[in-house]
């Protein structure tokens, strides 16, 4: 871990991001100055990278048909203020998503949410039907890219660099976003899926790197845990990726001395290929 802060405090020293610096102060120099000059895009082998809001809108897409399940119970009961309804179907959902047995499982996840609504609000079994098949419709689609995405992909792979995708949902889902991504890039893609009935861990991280060394494995995503302090357990380095508008402060804080950049293709000015 102490090698993940150590480089992830260099490179965001080069790109100027505004980064935590809770580390010893003893030798930092001497160790900034290592990897500032060892890093180097022609040494990384392998980019692991988070899919759900990393490379697709994700939450976007959840947002989307969360509103238009709102509009559904609207529809139906017209007395219903909207904002304070709105409000508690998101703390729910974020309740559910921190329950282990319910998580990111889609089925279970939206039942335990709308048998709450419906017990509060006094619903009925066709409008919680109803709105129950409008938020199922999220796995059926692919989300939109992030900016930036098709053309990172297309320079590493141009660059000769393996891309591996470590992300935790369904299969089906994960299927239909990667069919999206290679069509988009014209690249073929290989996968890890974390299984849905637990959280992604460190052990994900280094079945995805195989047999690479730490010092050819980047790190890519968007959770501050399952996705950053998890690979710095693995012993890899990473770098945060934020949108904003995602699911803010939902995943916790975001580990000391680790760079947050907002666009994928910043990874080039942060890492000089030779």
């Amino acid at each position: 871990i102490r090698f993940g802060y150590s480089l992830m405090y260099t490179l965001g020293k080069r790109l100027g991001a505004q980064i935590t610096t809770n580390q010893p102060e003893e030798s930092k120099d001497i160790r900034n100055k290592l990897f500032f000059e060892s890093l180097r895009i022609s040494e990384i082998k392998i980019f692991l990278i988070d899919l759900d809001d990393t490379i697709f809108m994700t939450s976007k897409l959840f947002k989307k048909k969360i509103k238009e399940a709102v509009d559904i119970l609207i529809t139906d009961y017209p007395l219903i203020d909207r904002e304070s309804f709105q409000s508690r179907f998101e703390e729910l959902s974020k309740e559910a998503y921190k329950i282990p047995t319910l998580g990111v499982r889609p089925l279970p996840r939206w039942q335990y949410v709308l048998d709450k609504i419906k017990t509060e609000f006094n619903i009925s079994p066709d409008t919680k039907a109803s709105m129950l098949n409008k938020i199922m419709e999220v796995y059926s689609e692919a989300p939109e890219f992030h900016e930036g995405v098709i053309e990172f992909l297309q320079k590493l792979h141009a660059l000769g660099k393996e891309i591996k995708f470590v992300t935790h949902a369904g299969e089906e889902w994960t299927k239909l976003k990667i069919n999206a991504l290679e069509k988009a890039t014209g690249i073929n893609f290989n996968y890890l899926c974390t299984p849905v009935e637990r959280d992604k861990d460190s052990s994900d991280w280094k079945d995805a790197a195989g047999n690479y060394s730490s010092s050819e494995v980047l790190v890519i995503g968007d959770n501050p845990k399952a996705d950053i302090l998890e690979a710095l357990k693995a012993g890899f380095v990473a770098i945060k990726i934020s949108y904003g508008g995602t699911w803010d402060g939902l995943h916790g804080e975001l580990p000391s001395g680790v760079v947050n950049i907002n666009n994928l293709t910043k990874i080039f000015t942060l890492l000089p290929n030779t």
